[in-house]
């Protein structure tokens, strides 16, 4: 009877399939040495000549285990997730008597003490703890969650929760830790992949007593919904908090810092996984995760209410005064070190809030996340704001006005005004009726795009250029070497693949004067001054000499007059035969003059203008 039982068990558990099973050896650590720790067996049905293999490998010291889930031995293959499980065990019992008790030791002492009451333990002790176990699981029972099945080992016992077939990683996850805090279960049995013993099998861990691995219960009929055995056990936690005579939720160590939840498709894209902040009871993270709606709440707890305006000009500057903002006091997390609140962490030192120099950052020391965060990337995960917004939350939380000048507003509709003409050369007829020669050069492959993208960086420039004095010109500067500008578009633009032809067809915008080349005396004075201390610094570490290193440049605004300019040199370049292929300094300089070709060429740049 007991083998029909443990098979149904097993078979039933494996979807009817067949099952992974592993032997580890359980002697001693002298023996240990000597043999294969781990032996995999071939995927198998259960049967008597899988019980017959068991015997055998039990005959030789080792112990014999099962995956109860499907997919492959390491955690990360595993994709049916079949059934959640604790492992209630007499040690982890124990170690709450004495932390409940008052201990204060460290982690090592603790463990020692407990090694030590547990082998002192009785049969009749053992068997007092196991009855606390039962009581647990009766707990459940009452409150209408019974287990599918209950297998009882040497020291405490395995239960289980049969799930149904569409169980996402995330959602066993989340069983999982509110399992274990409610049952007082052991902290490492909660992976995907873990290997549990098989029933009517020998525990073989002292060879002098060894131990049958009974399956004590079966329920094939009990199978739970995922999603619903969360919410049912997330309710049982809730009124089991104000019972101080109940046995479930003992042991507030091992309460889980959160719990995941499934995020809604959206037109056809993949499901993510996201975590469910507004049920993590820690600090401010339920109120940050309300986004704009919980900022009134949040400003009263950091005491930012009451704060006047802060206002800066370079969205950089407020980024940096960002990063100074203590994210301890932010949080609402006391500790240096805690259970990471980015993953499942098992670790409770695993997460950690540190300052380097006068700025703030959280990072995860587990190999399974390794998150290393600012401020912006923290309120973006737990809001689930995109950047920008979560960019915005933080302006707004902290009070922080951003200005814009009269001349960055100037320049912006500048930007625009270009950006809208440049767009209209795709589909205006007139327009390229208009100007057939500069038409022909800027529908050239990637052209008009690289034209409008050095707009795009021109805008994102312009804060920083707001702030720096004397800013005469009228057009809109550029702060970054040439070279890097178009690296930059490069990343951005899958018609631009090499670096030199777009480098080439930039001289040649400046060419036709749709861009304007600037001298470094021409820069602000900050600006210059930053030059300066660069080019010290360069050929400080290089042994190089270079007056110059990179070239500045300018938007121009594409007014009529502009335009007539540009379509004549536009003829210019083609009534010549050049090609954007073949255009180069020496034909530059044929064209406009030994003195302009010097002004104006960059094509160059990789020997006179290293960077």
């Amino acid at each position: 009877m007991a083998y029909e039982q443990t098979r149904d068990f097993i078979q039933v558990t494996a979807n009817n399939g067949k099952t992974n099973f592993s032997y580890i050896f359980e002697g001693n650590e002298e023996e240990r040495l000597l043999k294969i720790k781990i032996h995999k067996s071939k995927m198998k049905y259960y049967s008597k000549e899988a019980t017959e293999e068991f015997e055998e490998w039990n005959k030789k010291g080792y112990g014999i285990y099962f995956l109860p889930n499907g997919g492959g031995y390491k955690n990360d293959d595993i994709t049916e997730f079949r059934v959640c499980f604790i492992d209630m065990d007499i040690k982890d019992e124990i170690e709450h008597e004495f932390v409940a008790a008052g201990f204060t030791g460290s982690p090592n002492e603790l463990q020692e003490i407990v090694k030590s009451k547990f082998y002192s333990l009785n049969s009749a002790e053992k068997t007092n703890y196991k009855q606390i176990f039962r009581s647990r699981v009766s707990g459940l029972k009452q409150r209408g969650i019974p287990p599918s099945a209950i297998v009882e080992t040497k020291n405490g016992f395995h239960v289980y929760y049969l799930l149904n077939n569409d169980t996402q990683r995330h959602q066993f996850e989340t069983l999982e830790g509110l399992l274990i805090y409610i049952y007082n279960g052991d902290m490492a049995v909660k992976n995907p992949a873990r290997l549990l013993r098989v029933p009517d099998t020998l525990h073989l861990k002292d060879s002098n007593d060894p131990f049958t691995i009974k399956l004590e219960e079966w329920n094939r009929s009990v199978r739970y919904d995922a999603e619903d055995l969360i919410v049912r056990l997330r309710k049982v936690v809730e009124k089991v908090h104000v019972q101080t005579d109940s046995l479930l939720c003992v042991n507030s160590r091992k309460a889980p810092t959160y719990n995941t939840k499934l995020l809604s498709k959206k037109k056809d894209l993949p499901s993510r996984v996201g975590i469910d902040y507004s049920s993590m009871n820690i600090g401010n993270i339920p109120k940050i995760s309300q986004g704009f709606e919980g900022i009134p709440e949040l400003k009263k707890r950091l005491g930012l209410d009451n704060q006047d305006d802060l206002c800066y000009i370079d969205r950089d500057d407020i980024r940096q005064f960002l990063k100074k903002q203590n994210l301890k006091h932010l949080l609402g997390i006391d500790s240096d070190r805690f259970y990471c609140i980015f993953h499942n962490s098992s670790n409770s030192t695993s997460g950690n809030i540190y300052s380097y120099g006068d700025k703030w950052f959280y990072k995860c020391h587990s190999s399974r996340c390794g998150v290393h965060y600012d401020i912006v990337q923290i309120i973006e995960r737990i809001t689930r704001l995109p950047i920008h917004k979560a960019f915005d939350y933080l302006k707004e939380l902290y009070n922080i006005a951003e200005v814009k000048t009269e001349w960055q507003l100037d320049q912006e509709r500048l930007i625009e005004f270009n950006i809208e003409f440049l767009e209209r050369f795709k589909y205006d007829i007139d327009l390229q009726e208009n100007y057939p020669y500069l038409t022909k050069f800027l529908k050239t492959k990637g052209t008009l795009g690289l034209l409008i993208q050095i707009h795009e960086i021109a805008r994102r420039k312009l804060p920083q250029l707001a702030k720096m004095r004397n800013m005469d010109s009228s057009n809109a500067i550029v702060f970054a070497p040439m070279r890097k500008v178009i690296e930059e578009l490069l990343s951005e633009n899958s018609d631009l693949h090499n670096i030199n032809k777009a480098n080439t067809k930039v001289v040649i915008m400046i060419f036709m004067y749709l861009l304007n080349c600037v001298g470094v005396d021409q820069l602000p004075d900050e600006m210059q001054r930053r030059i300066e201390q660069y080019q010290k610094e360069f050929r400080k570490n290089s042994n190089l000499h270079y007056n110059n290193i990179a070239r500045y440049y300018e938007i121009v605004s594409m007014d009529t007059e502009r335009l007539i300019l540009a379509e004549e040199m536009s003829q210019l370049f083609y009534r010549n035969h050049l090609t954007i292929s073949n255009f180069n300094r020496e034909q530059l300089i044929s064209l406009c003059g030994v003195e302009e070709g010097i002004v104006f060429s960059l094509t160059d740049q990789k020997r006179r203008y290293p960077v």
